[in-house]
């Protein structure tokens, strides 16, 4: 069996917010210190597309039906059979009357049985 995670609301919620600071920190900090420093431009950009992405992956999760999940697993448990249907008055009361038919039953022990299948209804 395979299933897929994805975080709960809560925890999506909060990382977006997480990942709306960390783009407010790239565009205000991060990238202006780099261009004053004369360090690498794609950093910053990088630091603020990371961000972006994280919180639209967390919007999705938060606030869609199925979201993008983090994880998947695999299982070798196979699901539990489901039991037979259970069988309508009809067909024990039918079932009652072959035994009955072949012998197997007395006149008494059809009637008792008889008459508890038809008190269940």
């Amino acid at each position: 069996m395979r299933g897929k995670i994805k975080p709960s609301k809560p925890a999506s919620i909060v990382q977006m917010i997480m990942a709306l600071i960390f783009t407010i920190i790239g565009i205000t900090v991060v990238m202006p210190a780099i261009k004053e420093s004369d360090g690498p431009a794609w950093f910053g950009v990088l630091w603020t597309l990371v961000a972006i992405g994280l919180g639209i992956q967390a919007a999705v999760n938060a606030f869609s039906e199925e979201g993008l999940p983090t994880e998947e697993f695999t299982t070798s448990q196979t699901p539990a059979p489901t039991s037979p249907p259970a069988k309508t008055a009809e067909d024990r009361l039918a079932e009652l009357a072959t035994l009955k038919e072949k012998g197997l039953l007395e006149p008494q022990e059809y009637e008792a049985k008889r008459r508890e299948i038809i008190e269940d209804l």
